[in-house]
């Protein structure tokens, strides 16, 4: 809008130049004439103007075609919806003693308005207001278009009236005085000042309901009272009057945004109060539909197409309308009864809906009361809402008591129903609690029988591995005490001999010494003492190294045979891995390569026999890995790892064997599960390593690939206190 004051402003020599040609031309042909006089009564003159609709970018009167300008014009013009300029064309001749009259626009939702005089010397002077501007830089303070002029008496003078709006173009405009229009309008605050009580005692009223009631169709009721309250005010200009004076933008919008909120407003509520979710489902959709397209309304009006946004607006309400009415009359003759209080309410704010609407096409007159026609109707529909809600307490009262009624019968009839059923029950309790001791009996049973299984297969696994290690420490005891063996015998001949010596020498007396000396040199030349005595130490030797041998694997197998130790100690884990290795050093000898990578370690606390198991378990399952991955010494590989960190201790065992796949690995810690040949293996080995390692509060982590190989990770924490 800020164009029309940038025209008027950049155009004034222009303008002052043909008006004067103009004027002469004017007076000449000039049809509409506006007698002022002493009456003291508001003069409306829609009929005594003449019209013109021209090209929006025309900003002065002398740019008009003079001829093209029509008379015939209704006390209120309706030029419907244009988007071209409306200009109107009248002339004042002051008739009457006073010089001070005011022009009336009163029709506060035009865009646009200004207004032209032009003086007896052809002089023109405009004024200008609308929507692009605030409230405070009105020059007559009003919500309706009042431009104040001076006719002296006798005189006359030509006025202009431009008229741009995106929505309804009607025109009512009026010449008065000054005090008259002071009284009209104080008249017509006082008819807004009634509606507003009435419309703020239904908003109260029924925010108190909802606060007390939390009823959500109450506070829904609230907020389409509200809304329709403003969209109201915007109709009468009491909006950019009270609401937003300061905000041109939102009086530019107002009108489109109100009544779509007005639109959603009731939709929601007329959902809630009728039921509607319950009674009618499937018609949702189509509610929720129409919401939609006020949505939209309110989007293009905002993105700056507002005569678009008004015809979305109204086929949208339009049809809105007609379904909100058949809905109601559906649902109440289905019995739903809230309905037919929403069908008057409606009726009767449609009712007003229709005349204002009407009055806009002319086939009612425009006067006070089709103008407040729409007011009276929304201010009776939210009289007949609210005795609704009312009512609908008083239903939801007589139905409380009707349930209290109902359910205090229920109640004695549940009493004695109880009652029976307590009889029976107990009876059914009685039987069942001796099943359930029975039941009882045979699963503590079961549970003891399935414990004792469990601690026999556990022991059994025991034994399996004991079968292992008492097989190998046999073979390994062997090979030293055979040494021992074979080393006797020469001993004892080399024994033998020097015995025999010395019996020689006991034999003997002084009086043979010279002969016996001879002889014992002669048998010792026979012996070859330097030979004999190398032979005994190695021979010693031999024995002594196969008892060291023998005294080593006896250590291992006692530091080993700790399993059932219980009590918590502190050990060091490389001795555990160490006195296994001595357990296991037959089986893994020569059929697979080992690799001990034993790092520095603190003793931690633990189950010392418990842990050697699970280091026998999982080097016993890396050696058969190796086995069915078919690998041989030096291929096979087991490679043992050990360090610390600031908490735990590690253990790292890894194999290049056969590896598990996914499947597998994820289920190597079930009982019995086992990749072993029938026979071969009770699937327990890995199961009670999982339980140790839980024990000793640690984790295990399993790496494998399948054809790879697998590492088992075990993660001990140094403390357990």
């Amino acid at each position: 809008m800020d164009k029309y004051r940038c025209a008027n402003q950049n155009h004034v020599m222009f303008r002052f130049a043909l008006t004067i040609l103009f004027f002469l031309n004017v007076l000449n042909g000039l049809q509409a004439q506006v007698v002022l006089g002493d009456r003291p009564q508001r003069q409306a003159i829609g009929n005594l103007m003449e019209f013109q609709l021209a090209d929006p970018e025309i900003t002065n009167p002398a740019q008009l075609d003079r001829n093209a300008f029509e008379a015939g014009l209704p006390d209120v013009p309706n030029f419907n919806v244009t988007k071209k300029a409306v200009w109107l064309r009248f002339e004042l001749t002051n008739n009457g003693s006073s010089d001070d009259y005011v022009i009336e626009v009163a029709q506060p939702q035009l865009e646009f308005v200004e207004f032209h005089i032009i003086d007896p010397t052809g002089k023109s002077t405009s004024v200008s207001a609308g929507f692009f501007q605030k409230y405070s830089q009105r020059t007559f303070a009003n919500q309706n278009y009042c431009f104040p002029i001076k006719v002296p008496h006798g005189q006359q003078r030509v006025c202009y009236l431009k008229i741009t709006s995106g929505g309804q173009i009607q025109v009512p405009v009026y010449v008065e005085k000054p005090d008259e229009l002071k009284v009209q309008h104080n008249t017509k605050d006082v008819l807004f000042g009634l509606f507003s009580g009435v419309m703020l005692a239904m908003f109260v009223y029924n925010l108190f309901v909802f606060l007390f009631s939390r009823e959500r169709s109450y506070l829904l009721y609230v907020v389409y009272i509200g809304i329709v309250f403003a969209t109201q005010a915007n109709f009468q200009g009491y909006t950019i009057r009270f609401f937003w004076p300061d905000s041109p933008w939102m009086e530019y919008n107002a009108t489109t945004i109100l009544s779509c909120l007005a639109g959603i407003s009731a939709a929601l509520f007329f959902i809630d109060f009728v039921h509607l979710r319950e009674y009618g489902p499937k018609m949702l959709k189509w509610i929720y539909g129409f919401v939609g397209v006020y949505v939209v309304s309110i989007l293009t009006a905002v993105l700056g197409q507002p005569q678009i946004a008004y015809v979305i607006l109204q086929g949208n309400a339009f049809g809105l309308a007609i379904l909100l009415m058949g809905l109601s009359i559906w649902l109440y003759k289905s019995g739903v009864r809230q309905a037919l209080y929403f069908l008057i309410a409606w009726a009767v704010f449609l009712t007003g809906v229709c005349i204002f609407i009407l009055k806009d096409f002319g086939v009612f007159p425009y006067n006070a009361f089709t103008y407040n026609i729409m007011s009276v109707g929304s201010a009776l529909e939210a009289v007949f809402l609210s005795m609704a809600l009312a009512e609908r307490i008083n239903v939801l009262k007589k139905e409380k008591e009707e349930s209290q009624i109902l359910a205090f019968k229920a109640m004695r009839e549940n009493e004695s129903i109880v009652r029976r059923q307590n009889e029976i029950l107990e009876e059914k309790v009685t039987k069942r609690t001796s099943e359930l001791q029975r039941s009882n009996y045979d699963l503590t049973k079961a549970m003891t029988d399935l414990k004792n299984a469990q601690i026999k297969l556990v022991e059994n696994e025991k034994m399996a591995s004991l079968g292992q290690l008492v097989a190998g420490i046999a073979h390994e005891l062997n090979n030293p005490i055979n040494f021992v063996l074979s080393n006797v015998s020469p001993l004892r001949r080399d024994i033998y001999e020097y015995l025999e010596l010395v019996e020689i020498i006991k034999k003997g007396n002084d009086t043979e010494a010279v002969v016996l000396i001879d002889k014992i040199k002669a048998y010792c030349n026979n012996l070859e003492n330097e030979g004999l005595k190398k032979e005994i130490e190695q021979l010693l030797r031999g024995i002594e190294e196969g008892a060291e041998r023998t005294a080593e694997i006896v250590k291992g197998l006692r530091v080993f045979s700790r399993l059932d130790e219980q009590d918590l100690k502190k050990a060091n884990v490389n001795d555990c891995v160490k006195s296994t290795m001595v357990v296991l050093k037959t089986l893994l000898r020569n059929k697979v390569k080992i690799t001990k990578n034993l790092g520095a370690l603190d003793k931690i606390d633990c189950y010392p026999g418990k842990l050697n198991q699970v280091f026998m378990n999982v080097i016993n399952n890396a050696y058969h890995a190796i086995q069915s991955a078919g690998k041989g010494y030096p291929e096979g590989e087991i490679v043992i790892s050990t360090y610390q960190t600031e908490k735990d201790v590690l253990v790292r065992i890894k194999d290049n064997g056969i590896g598990m796949s996914e499947a597998v690995a994820n289920r190597v810690f079930d009982p019995f599960f086992t990749t072993k040949e029938v026979g071969e293996g009770t699937g327990l080995g890995m199961s009670i390593v999982l339980g140790i390692v839980n024990d000793h509060k640690g984790k295990i982590e399993v790496k494998s690939e399948f054809g790879l190989g697998t590492e088992i990770v075990l993660i001990l924490p140094r403390n357990l206190s």
